[in-house]
């Protein structure tokens, strides 16, 4: 690790557009950039059984043990459907005994519009976790008025590149 760098995971356990089908995320051969897509991305559905796909039961195990532990915990472009049941309980299963949690920053383009969607969304995710952490959740992270994608990955990078600290700390 570098002076003055904070270590962070990026976990995908749903899967990516840049992770290729016959490849694991922990196999450096087989990534590639993670802002392109690849031809046959794994995305892993919505399904009970995660496991079922075939895609590491170790980013899974990875994932709950980062989310026990974080402190600062950001979610992108995952709107968490009601028909995906397993997330909502590992989620919950993950985030219930951290003591140490500060904030959850959701990031997705639907949160920032004022319509029934954004409404629902953010009601998925406020059952999703307890009433203590509630109001740990930032749904509309901070956005400047040129700012045309807020919510996107664009939107993140630019925050972490003018202050990160309001993200990561």
């Amino acid at each position: 690790m570098n002076p003055g760098f904070a270590n962070i995971d990026i976990l995908k356990p749903h899967g990516s557009l840049n992770f290729p089908s016959g490849g694991t995320q922990s196999d450096p051969e087989k990534l590639h950039d993670i802002t392109l897509a690849v031809e046959n991305p794994l995305i892993l559905p919505p399904v009970f059984n995660k496991f079922v796909a075939g895609f590491g039961e170790d980013i899974w195990k990875t994932a709950q043990y980062r989310l026990r532990q974080a402190r600062n915990i950001v979610i992108l472009g995952y709107s968490l459907p009601s028909s995906d049941i397993y997330m909502q309980y590992f989620l919950k299963s993950g985030l219930g005994p951290n003591m140490n949690l500060d904030k959850v920053t959701v990031f997705d383009p639907a949160l920032f519009k004022n319509d029934e969607t954004s409404e629902k969304m953010k009601a998925r995710y406020a059952q999703c976790f307890s009433s203590n952490l509630r109001d740990r959740i930032n749904f509309r992270p901070e956005i400047e008025q040129s700012e045309p994608n807020a919510g996107t990955v664009y939107h993140l990078n630019s925050m972490l590149e003018k202050n990160p600290k309001t993200i990561l700390f």
